[in-house]
């Protein structure tokens, strides 16, 4: 089931929907808390209809899919629409400053006071493809004690001459975990550097394959909505898998 909560934003930024799913099992137990996973360009995360470019990664059907499967625990999504100012939102810009304030203080909190979560970082997980991997890197890296796990599928790490995030670089290891992807085709292909540079920089801090970070490479993908749907199953068991 996905509610739709209207109109919501922040300082310093366009206000806009908030789509959240909540797993099939969310009204039979209602003695039951969820770790949440938050997710950028929320147009494109549930149906195709909604989408920007026509295909959805069927995020709510992706996750039931992998519960029914026992291989994940139950979740809520809350996605979050993208406004015209999506660009300087998803960057280490002022008002990207302003967005990831929106998320990680106003949106969070709303969202915890609204369903059964379990608030916690080690509960709370954000993601996103393209630039919404950029900008979901920033928010657990500027919010560890909000955000415990990001997800970075196809990130732009490539740009203005930056090869990864100065805040990987210029800052101590936080207490998260970081999955990251990409493919080998068109616009990823050129994404690669910054993909391979922040994986050896997040390697050297201290973090570990398979524990606190991932990182997954398909020769055959490419920068696509397509693409991430198909990729999405990989960081939900990272987040989420019930090992």
């Amino acid at each position: 089931m996905i509610h739709i909560h209207e109109n919501m934003g922040g300082p310093g930024i366009r206000r806009r929907d908030v789509q959240v799913w909540v797993p099939p099992g969310y009204g039979s137990f209602p003695q039951r808390r969820y770790p949440v996973l938050y997710m950028h360009d929320g147009q494109n995360v549930f149906d195709p209809a909604t989408s920007t470019h026509g295909i959805a990664w069927e995020a709510g059907l992706k996750a039931e899919e992998l519960i029914n499967e026992g291989k994940m625990r139950e979740i809520i999504i809350a996605a979050v629409n993208h406004t015209p100012d999506r660009m300087d939102e998803y960057d280490d810009s002022p008002r990207g400053q302003d967005y990831m304030n929106f998320v990680a203080r106003i949106l969070k909190p709303y969202i915890d006071g609204t369903y059964r979560t379990i608030p916690g970082p080690k509960s709370t997980a954000v993601a996103g493809s393209s630039m919404g991997g950029l900008i979901s890197l920033l928010i657990a890296w500027n919010y560890p004690g909000v955000f415990g796990m990001a997800g970075c599928l196809s990130p732009v790490f490539v740009a203005a001459g930056v090869n990864i995030p100065p805040v990987i670089r210029e800052n101590p290891k936080p207490p998260v975990k970081i999955y990251i992807d990409n493919g080998g085709r068109n616009l990823d292909a050129q994404l690669q550097r910054g993909c391979d540079l922040a994986v050896s920089e997040l390697l050297e801090k201290g973090f570990r394959r398979g524990i606190d970070v991932e990182w997954f490479f398909d020769p055959d993908d490419d920068h696509s909505e397509e693409a991430w749907r198909r990729r999405l199953w990989r960081p939900l068991l990272f987040f989420f898998g019930d090992k």
